[in-house]
C-alpha cells in the first residue's frame, strides 16, 4: 500500500488549477479513509511538487512539507487500485462495473465504477456518507487541453465537485 515505507503513499492531487504531486502520511490507513474522514479538514503532504494544469511537466514550486485543504481537492490519482481503501464489502450481491464519464471543474474523467447490488445514483451521489468516490482505470484530461492525459489505477473524486455524472445503462464486461 505504501511506496516509501510504513504509512506513506504517493499520489497526484488535482485542484481546479494545479496538480500537486506528493507523499501523504496515511498512518496505516488508506488515503480514501483519510479523505473521507470528516474530523480533519487538511491533509499533510511531504515532498510536494506543484505544477499548473496546462503545463504539468513544469514544476512551479516544491516544498518538503505542505498542508492541503481536503475540500479544495477536485480529485486524486493513485498508481494502483490497492491503495484506495482497506474496507471490504461483504454480501450476497455481485460486484458489477459500469463505464462512467464525469466532469469536474477543468477536467473530464472516464473510468469504471464498481457497484455492489442495485445501481442507484441518488444513493451514490447524494445519500452516501463518503465525500470521495472511487473510479477504477481512470483517464483524466483537462477540458481545455484534451491532448494532456493523466492515468493511474484509481481516481478518488470529490463528490461535491462533480458537475456531470454519466453512467452506462448496463454493466461493462
Amino acid at each position: 500500500m505504501d511506496v516509501y515505507g510504513k504509512g506513506f503513499i504517493v499520489a497526484d492531487f488535482f485542484t481546479h488549477t494545479y496538480r500537486i504531486s506528493a507523499r501523504a502520511d496515511t498512518r496505516k490507513r488508506s488515503l480514501a479513509d483519510h479523505l473521507n474522514d470528516r474530523l480533519t479538514s487538511y491533509l499533510e503532504l511531504y515532498d510536494t511538487f506543484v505544477s499548473r494544469l496546462h503545463k504539468p511537466s513544469e514544476i512551479v514550486a516544491s516544498y518538503s512539507l505542505a498542508s492541503l485543504r481536503k475540500d479544495g481537492i477536485t480529485f486524486v490519482i493513485l498508481a494502483t487500485e490497492k491503495e484506495t481503501s482497506e474496507r471490504h464489502t461483504y454480501g450476497y450481491f455481485a460486484k458489477q462495473f459500469y463505464d462512467v464519464f464525469l466532469t469536474v471543474p477543468s477536467f473530464e474523467i472516464k473510468g469504471k465504477l464498481q457497484v455492489v447490488g442495485k445501481l442507484d445514483l441518488h444513493v451514490l451521489l447524494v445519500k452516501g456518507t463518503d465525500t470521495f468516490i472511487t473510479i477504477s482505470n481512470p483517464v483524466a484530461s483537462p477540458s481545455l487541453f484534451p491532448d494532456i492525459t493523466f492515468t493511474g489505477g484509481t481516481v478518488l473524486v470529490n463528490k461535491s465537485r462533480i458537475e456531470l455524472f454519466c453512467i452506462s445503462e448496463s454493466p461493462s464486461p
